[in-house]
């Protein structure tokens, strides 16, 4: 620990370069260099959204999350940011370390993960190796490197090759950050204790629909096609007497017709669609199609 701490100071004084875990003394160049990247600024608004395309575009590349039979898009943010168009359903919300710490305790995220799940990503380095590859990348940018000398392409060269480094420290930690990170779902802490990024995410999302999408269940039998629609309307569906498809989902439905029109609210089919297939129903058109057809 001693020894880290003692590097890591000669590391920001610039008397040392780091290639992964081999640390190197520099030379006067290379710490001119490393000083010119240093004072290199990076918005942080610019990591927030690299970590973002990192968890969207390769640990997470689900865009709806498969729940039985039912497909859900999700919006998908990194703080405050969302990447892609809203869905008008859930949401997949990663806090950084950017995120203010006072916010980050069962207090506030237990209400403020009303349909969403939260992962606060365990504090570890890949904000700070992103940002010091953002850093050389930038450098690199703004020189003109065929006007400079053999030595100091080298030396930028051996820049490039530590920035690819950091970018793939950055995603290993950011996968551990997510196996240790912390989980609040729809006013829940969740304990989730097993399985890699990809499915501890999983995990938040499934316990996610099930209480979000909590009319969900009231489909007891999926329509395949429109020839199921067509054998409901002409009576050709055989049932044991007494026995109704989708009893629980009939009777909602009519009830919410009943008030419609004890309104006197004209209802078109598209209403009913547009009720049915939102929180916290969830069913698909062709059930909605096929509990209509019952009624």
């Amino acid at each position: 620990e001693g020894i880290k701490k003692s590097l890591d100071r000669l590391l920001s004084q610039n008397y040392i370069g780091r290639s992964g875990d081999t640390y190197n003394f520099l030379t006067d160049e290379e710490q001119r260099i490393q000083e010119d990247i240093n004072i290199v600024s990076v918005d942080t608004a610019n990591i927030v959204e690299r970590i973002s395309h990192m968890i969207y575009g390769d640990i997470y590349t689900t865009k709806k999350f498969r729940y039985k039979k039912y497909d859900f898009a999700f919006d998908q943010y990194v703080d405050n940011v969302m990447t892609g168009a809203p869905t008008g359903g859930m949401r997949l919300r990663f806090m950084t370390v950017n995120t203010d710490e006072e916010k980050k305790n069962d207090l506030y995220l237990m209400p403020a993960s009303s349909g969403e799940a939260i992962v606060v990503l365990d504090e570890s380095n890949y904000y700070e190796n992103l940002k010091q590859a953002m850093k050389i990348r930038k450098y690199v940018k703004q020189r003109n490197i065929t006007e400079l000398s053999k030595t100091v392409q080298d030396i930028i060269r051996n820049q490039q090759e530590e920035a690819t480094t950091y970018e793939q420290d950055a995603m290993e930690d950011l996968k551990k950050a997510i196996v240790n990170a912390q989980f609040y779902v729809d006013g829940e802490h969740l304990e989730i204790k097993t399985g890699n990024a990809k499915s501890r995410i999983e995990q938040s999302l499934e316990y996610l629909v099930a209480h979000v999408y909590s009319k969900l269940d009231l489909i007891t039998e999926n329509a395949d096609s429109d020839a199921d629609i067509i054998a409901i309307l002409t009576g050709a569906v055989s049932l044991l007497p007494g026995v109704e498809l989708n009893r629980d989902a009939v009777s909602a439905m009519e009830e919410y017709l009943e008030m419609q029109d004890a309104k006197k609210l004209p209802t078109s089919m598209a209403d009913v669609q547009s009720k049915y297939s939102a929180i916290p129903y969830g069913w698909k058109e062709i059930d909605i199609a096929a509990v209509a057809a019952q009624l």
